[in-house]
């Protein structure tokens, strides 16, 4: 699994045509060169045989095959999103326990969220 930053390093990568400098990527990116070169590292562990970002002191970095990390952006990104919406869920749910003066039945915080039943009890082991 990739981490956001992550996710943005191979999407910068997978944009450009050619060798790009670590000071471009960590500028772009907002983190030091040190941080780009230990993500980097992470990234080339995680990413499919033959796909690898490639390193020169001169020249800076190269990812060899976009077309192979196309999907692990994808893949990832689509975790990422769910992840956030998981924990929208779970905050909604926290909210509307948290002002509720009554007992509440699972049915009526799904109704007041428009979400189904089954989603709730999904997301109840999160709010615990």
């Amino acid at each position: 699994m990739l981490t956001k930053r992550q996710v943005d390093i191979l999407v910068e990568l997978c944009g450009n045509n050619g060798w790009i400098k670590g000071s471009e990527l960590s500028g772009k990116l907002g983190i030091s060169n040190r941080t780009v070169q230990k993500e980097i590292k992470h990234i080339n562990e995680a990413l499919p045989e033959g796909a690898e970002i490639c390193s020169n002191n001169r020249l800076g970095y190269l990812l060899k095959d976009p077309a192979r990390c196309i999907p692990v952006i994808v893949a990832e990104n689509q975790r990422n999103l769910d992840a956030q919406r998981e924990a929208g869920r779970t905050k909604l749910i926290l909210i509307l326990l948290l002002f509720e003066k009554d007992y509440i039945t699972i049915g009526q915080i799904a109704d007041r969220l428009y979400l189904s039943k089954s989603t709730i009890n999904i997301s109840m082991a999160q709010v615990k």
